[in-house]
C-alpha cells in the first residue's frame, strides 16, 4: 500500500510538473517583449515576394508583444524576378513601403537599373536606403547613417555598407562616376560612421552591410572588416547567401567575429532574421524559417503580392515550349563550379544566334560563345516552359555582345574567372564552341589587381588549359570572336582583359528573347534529353589533391611476371610512374597506347595505337622527392580528359598507377608479402 501511495504521489508530481511546463510555454508564446529591441531582417530577396506578408505580419505581432521592432533589409531587393524586374524595382519598394522597412542598404543588384534609377526609386521609398562607402564624381553619393530611437530613449545608431564588387558585378555602365571603397578605404569608413555614431550617444551601433563571407571577396568581406573595425554591435550581412548557420561555422558558435555578432538570413527569404537585444543588453542572433512562422500572413501585403503575381502571369505565363529534362541553374554545385545543361542551352543560343544573324566576320571555327554562370539565376523544370521561366534565368536585360580577342586575352579571361575554384564564382565561364579544363588543385598565381576591381589578374596560367576550338588546336596568337552578354563583355566580374579587345559591338538583342527564339525556332520548341541531358564535354574541373608524405617507391615492381626497373614513387600511399615507362612497358600487348603532347599542356593518348619510344624509357633515376609539385600536365585518353592525380618531380611528370590502370585498360594488383606492384596486360 506504502508503495502504491508512494507512485501515486510521484505521478501527481510529474502532472503537476507537466502542467506548470505547458503554462510556462504558453506564457512564452504571448511573453511580454517590454524593454527589448527586436531587429527583423532580409537580404538577398532577389524578388521572392511572397515573403513579404509574413515579415509584416511578424513585424506587426512582436510589436504587440511590447518590443521596439526595426526592419533592415541587407541588399538586393530590387532585382532578381520577373516579379520585380517588370517595375524595374517599383513593385519591390511598394512592398516594402507596405511592409514597413526601416532601413536599407544597396547590393550590388541595386545598380542593375543604373544609378539614376536607384535615387528615383530611393525617392520613392518611405525608409532610407544608404551605404557609406560610395562616391559619386568624388563626392560621398548619400548620407550613410541614421538613429533610432525607442520607447525608453536608447539610441541606436545604423550605417550601410555596399560590396566593392559592385564595380564589377553590375554592368560597368550603370556605375559609371561611381567609387565603392576597398580595403582600407572601407576599413576606414566604417569606423569613421561608428566613431560618428558614438560621439551622438547611440549606446547600440548596427551595420547593414552587402558584403558576404565567400572566399572570392576576400579582403572586402565582412569577416575582413569587422577583424579592422571595433565598436559594432552586430553586423547584418548579405551578397554571399550565407545562413546565420554557415556563418557560425566560418566564426564560433555565436557568429562573433571579435565583439561583434555576424548574421545572414541565406537569400529568396528562405528565413526572416531576428536580432533581439534584452533588457539587459543580452544580445541574440536567429534565423527564423520563412515558412515555419507562426503568424497569419498580413492580408494588405498578401493582396498586393498577389495583384503583382497575376500581373506577371497574365503577361508572361503561357507556354511556349516543353523540356523532357530539368534546366540546372542551380548556383553550388552548379552553374558557377560546373558546366550544366541550362548553361550548355543558353550558350548554344548565342552561338547560334550570331551565326544565323552573320555577326561575326571570322571562319565559324574561330567562333565561341561564352556566359558568365552568375547571370544564370534559376532553373527550369521539366515540362511546359514558359517566357518568365526564361525571364528568371536570365532577370538582368542584358543585350548580346560580340568581341574580339586573341587566344591568349581568352586564355587570361578563363584563368582569371576559375580564380576560386573549387568555391564557386560568379565569372565561371560557361561555353559553346570550345573544351578547356581548369585543375583546381592548384593555387591560383594571383598577380595584380585589375583597374577599378576587387578581382585580380593572374601572374601566370596555371590552372587552365583549352583542349580545342571547335575541334581544332587553339592558339593563343589566333584571334577568336567571343558571342557573350554585354555584361561580359564590358569588363564584369573578372573580365577585365575583355575591355582591351580590339573591336567589341553590343547588337541590342535581348538575351532573354534570344534564348527564347532559340528554343522556338532552332528547338522547334522542343528541349529534348538527347541534347540537354547529358553535360561534361565542353568543361572539365580536376582537383590534384594536395600531398603530405612522398618518397622513392621501395616496391619491387613487375610486369607479366617479370621484375622492372623503373623510376616510381610513393605519395600518400599510391604508387606514381611516369606514363611513357607504362606505355614502353606495355607496348607488346593489347594495351598499348600512343602518346602525344600539346602546347596546351595536354598529353594526349590513343588505345590500341603502338608506342613510339624516345630512349629514355625505363631508367630509375635518383630521388627527387624534394622537388614534388602538383603538375600543371592534363591527361586525355581517346580525347576525353581523365581525372588523374599527376605530380612532377626532377622536371618529370608522374601518374598514380591506378588511374592509369582503369583509364588505358590494364591490371594492376598488390602483393603485401612480397610488397610487390604487378602490372599485368594481354
Amino acid at each position: 500500500m506504502k508503495k502504491a501511495r508512494k507512485w501515486l504521489s510521484l505521478l501527481l508530481a510529474l502532472l503537476m510538473v507537466m502542467s506548470l511546463m505547458t503554462t510556462a510555454f504558453a506564457a512564452n508564446s504571448n511573453e511580454s517583449l517590454k524593454g527589448s529591441i527586436v531587429i527583423l531582417h532580409t537580404n538577398d530577396v532577389h524578388g521572392a515576394i511572397e515573403g513579404y506578408a509574413t515579415v509584416a505580419a511578424l513585424k506587426k505581432d512582436l510589436q504587440s508583444k511590447g518590443a521596439d521592432v526595426l526592419l533592415f533589409d541587407a541588399g538586393d531587393f530590387l532585382q532578381g524576378s520577373s516579379a520585380v524586374n517588370n517595375s524595374r524595382g517599383q513593385s519591390a519598394i511598394d512592398l516594402m513601403n507596405a511592409v514597413g522597412y526601416d532601413f536599407a542598404v544597396p547590393g550590388n543588384h541595386e545598380f542593375d537599373y543604373g544609378y539614376d534609377r536607384l535615387t528615383e526609386l530611393a525617392k520613392s521609398a518611405k525608409f532610407p536606403i544608404l551605404t557609406s562607402n560610395m562616391t559619386y564624381k568624388n563626392k560621398a553619393a548619400m548620407d550613410g547613417t541614421r538613429i533610432f530611437t525607442t520607447s525608453g530613449g536608447i539610441r541606436i545608431g545604423v550605417f550601410g555598407l555596399t560590396t566593392p564588387e559592385a564595380a564589377t558585378k553590375a554592368l560597368p555602365a550603370n556605375v559609371a562616376d561611381l567609387d565603392f571603397k576597398s580595403t582600407n578605404a572601407l576599413y576606414a569608413a566604417a569606423q569613421a560612421q561608428v566613431d560618428s555614431l558614438n560621439r551622438q550617444n547611440c549606446k547600440y551601433i548596427i551595420c547593414v552591410a552587402h558584403l558576404g563571407i565567400d572566399s572570392e571577396s576576400e579582403n572586402n568581406r565582412s569577416i575582413d572588416l569587422l577583424n579592422h573595425v571595433k565598436g559594432i554591435d552586430v553586423l547584418i550581412d548579405g551578397h554571399s547567401h550565407s545562413t546565420l548557420a554557415q556563418i557560425q561555422a566560418a566564426t564560433n558558435e555565436y557568429g562573433k567575429v571579435g565583439d561583434t555578432y555576424l548574421t545572414s538570413t541565406g537569400t529568396e527569404f528562405a528565413n526572416i532574421g531576428k536580432v533581439t537585444i534584452d533588457a539587459k543588453g543580452n544580445i541574440t542572433t536567429e534565423n527564423l524559417k520563412t515558412s515555419s512562422v507562426s503568424v497569419t500572413p498580413d492580408i494588405t501585403v498578401a493582396a498586393m503580392v498577389s495583384t503583382i503575381q497575376k500581373q506577371v502571369e497574365d503577361a508572361y505565363g503561357q507556354p511556349f515550349a516543353i523540356s523532357s529534362v530539368t534546366l540546372d541553374g542551380s548556383k553550388d554545385p552548379g552553374v558557377r563550379t560546373k558546366e550544366t545543361n541550362l548553361a550548355d542551352l543558353i550558350t548554344d543560343a548565342l552561338l547560334w544566334y550570331a551565326k544565323q544573324n552573320s555577326l561575326v566576320s571570322l571562319p565559324d571555327d574561330h567562333v565561341i560563345s561564352l556566359m558568365n554562370g552568375g547571370g544564370i539565376r534559376a532553373s527550369v523544370s521539366a515540362g511546359d516552359v514558359t517566357r518568365k521561366d526564361i525571364n528568371d534565368v536570365l532577370p538582368f536585360g542584358n543585350t548580346v555582345s560580340v568581341i574580339y580577342v586573341t587566344g591568349a586575352q581568352l586564355l587570361e579571361a578563363l584563368e582569371a574567372s576559375t580564380a576560386s575554384l573549387p568555391t564557386a564564382m560568379g565569372a565561371f565561364p560557361q561555353v559553346a564552341g570550345m573544351k578547356y579544363v581548369v585543375n583546381s588543385g592548384f593555387a591560383y598565381d594571383k598577380g595584380d589587381l585589375y583597374p577599378n576591381s576587387t578581382y585580380y589578374a593572374p601572374k601566370s596560367i596555371n590552372r587552365v588549359s583549352v583542349l580545342s576550338v571547335n575541334g581544332k588546336d587553339f592558339k593563343t596568337d589566333d584571334v577568336y570572336a567571343v558571342v557573350t552578354n554585354n555584361f561580359v563583355a564590358t569588363g564584369g566580374d573578372s573580365y577585365y582583359i575583355f575591355t582591351q579587345a580590339k573591336n567589341a559591338r553590343d547588337t541590342g538583342a535581348k538575351l532573354d528573347e534570344v534564348v527564347m527564339d532559340y528554343i522556338s525556332t532552332a528547338l522547334d520548341g522542343k528541349i529534348y534529353a538527347a541534347k540537354y541531358e547529358k553535360t561534361g564535354d565542353r568543361v572539365t574541373v580536376l582537383t590534384t589533391p594536395a600531398f603530405q608524405n612522398v618518397s622513392v617507391s621501395k616496391q619491387t615492381v613487375t610486369y607479366n611476371g617479370k621484375e622492372m626497373k623503373l623510376s616510381a614513387y610513393a605519395i600518400d600511399g599510391y604508387n606514381y610512374f611516369q606514363i611513357r615507362d607504362i606505355a614502353a612497358m606495355v607496348n607488346d600487348s593489347d594495351s598499348r597506347f600512343s602518346i602525344e603532347t600539346s602546347g596546351n599542356r595536354v598529353i594526349e593518348c590513343t588505345t590500341g595505337k603502338s608506342y613510339a619510344a624516345t630512349g629514355n624509357e625505363m631508367t630509375a633515376r635518383g630521388d627527387d622527392s624534394n622537388s614534388c609539385t602538383p603538375s600543371p600536365w592534363i591527361l586525355s585518353v581517346n580525347g576525353t580528359v581523365v581525372n588523374c592525380s599527376i605530380y612532377s618531380m626532377g622536371g618529370y611528370n608522374y601518374f598514380q598507377l591506378r588511374d592509369l590502370a582503369s583509364a588505358i585498360g590494364f591490371a594492376v594488383d598488390y602483393n603485401a608479402e612480397t610488397n610487390t606492384v604487378a602490372i599485368t596486360a594481354d
